[in-house]
């Protein structure tokens, strides 16, 4: 996103096609812009993508910003539910949690399933 000729947040959907997942590999606000509801409008955005890509389901790592994604209907996975290829490059050491939010088209946008585990 832009707003007078600077970036003032980003987002990444990396997408594995096979297991009809994708990976929030990052949302980033710039703090200035932060609570504007920037981070909102992304993530509707990577859903929406996914969505459109056929994906079925979400998964994000996160060290601090666990909170924010639960708000907005992820819910706290385990290792197991991270597709093999990424799996093998996790960094064990940072300790991530894994979160997940299934994909449901309903005609008006994205919901969560929250029973999705």
């Amino acid at each position: 996103m832009e707003r007078e000729g600077q970036i003032i947040a980003c987002a990444a959907l990396f997408p594995f096609f096979k297991e009809k997942c994708g990976e929030v590999a990052c949302i980033a606000v710039s703090p200035e812009c932060q609570g504007q509801g920037q981070g909102d409008k992304l993530l509707d955005f990577i859903e929406k993508k996914a969505s459109s890509l056929r994906l079925d389901r979400l998964f994000l790592l996160t060290t601090r910003t666990a909170d924010w994604f639960v708000r907005r209907g992820f819910t706290e996975g385990s290792i197991d539910m991270i597709p093999d290829e990424r799996r093998k490059k996790i960094n064990l050491s940072r300790k991530s949690k894994y979160y997940v939010k299934k994909l449901v088209a309903d005609g008006s946008g994205i919901t969560a399933d929250r029973a999705f585990k």
